[in-house]
């Protein structure tokens, strides 16, 4: 692949010593926050953040089931919206529908 990469005319790394291709990229500029900035912005965000995702339970009868989850980040609650073998993005519309 990286002899490929080269008759093409790309500038290619040479490889690390763990496998992993490596490219060429410098590190990503940083922007320091004023003191402060980022604990207030965190604080005004969190009154309204939630995650979600969903996790999967092998039952007794070998049946998978996927559960979905919100949880309130200030809160820190977790709240199950619902349980089905076979979720869909439709079904998941649903719930967040619902939970809001």
């Amino acid at each position: 692949m990286r002899g490929e990469l080269r008759r093409l005319g790309h500038q290619v790394s040479p490889a690390p010593s763990d496998g992993r291709c490596a490219l060429p990229v410098g590190p990503a500029r940083r922007r320091q926050p004023a003191r402060g900035e980022w604990a207030a912005s965190l604080k005004a965000q969190a009154s309204g953040l939630l995650a979600t995702d969903l996790f999967h339970i092998d039952t007794v009868a070998l049946q998978r089931l996927y559960a979905l989850f919100v949880i309130e980040v200030r809160a820190r609650t977790v709240h199950i919206l619902d349980v089905t073998a076979h979720p869909t993005a439709t079904w998941a519309t649903q719930q967040a529908r619902q939970f809001l």
